[in-house]
């Protein structure tokens, strides 16, 4: 919750992505995952080891100038990475919609699998939650684009999970 707040203050951007589940976050896990139970204190120093590097080398090749090879990137290559990114986030966030028992870890098919299986089981009031944070989301950015929407969401979500 801290990185969407610091957006938020700092103002946002259509090239960056300011959530705590961007794409360097599934690369991360999907990376550490195969060498450590997710949640021990090993997995978390693998962690927090591959972030640092990470930002050793973005800035290493910012330094060197090499953000100008971004341009060789074909578009449909962005747009697809991107998407794939996307479907990937919404799979990881379906058990807390949802309120369905997904393990940790689970391949993108069997997380699917899980929740037509346990369709019967869905909790209404996480529903509810989910589905009113998506209609603030879409009135706020149609309404008042220049509202910090991110926030607005935030707050009228986990004041809906409160309640």
């Amino acid at each position: 919750m801290v990185t969407p707040i610091i957006a938020v203050l700092f103002g946002s951007s259509f090239h960056l992505v300011s959530d705590p589940t961007t794409a360097i976050s599934i690369v991360v896990f999907s990376a550490i995952s195969h060498h450590a139970e997710p949640g021990t204190p090993e997995f978390l120093t693998l962690a927090l080891t591959l972030t640092f590097l990470a930002g050793v080398y973005q800035l290493a090749f910012g330094f060197a100038r090499l953000g100008a090879l971004v341009k060789f990137v074909l578009h449909t290559v962005v747009i697809g990475f991107t998407a794939g990114a996307a479907i990937l986030i919404a799979s990881s966030q379906m058990k807390h919609i949802t309120g369905i028992i997904i393990p940790k870890g689970e391949p993108f098919l069997h997380t699917w699998i899980d929740i037509f299986q346990g369709w019967n089981s869905i909790n209404g009031y996480l529903m509810l939650i989910a589905l009113v944070t998506l209609f603030v989301a879409m009135i706020s950015k149609n309404l008042t684009p220049r509202s910090p929407g991110l926030l607005i969401r935030m707050v009228v979500g986990s004041t809906l999970a409160f309640f």
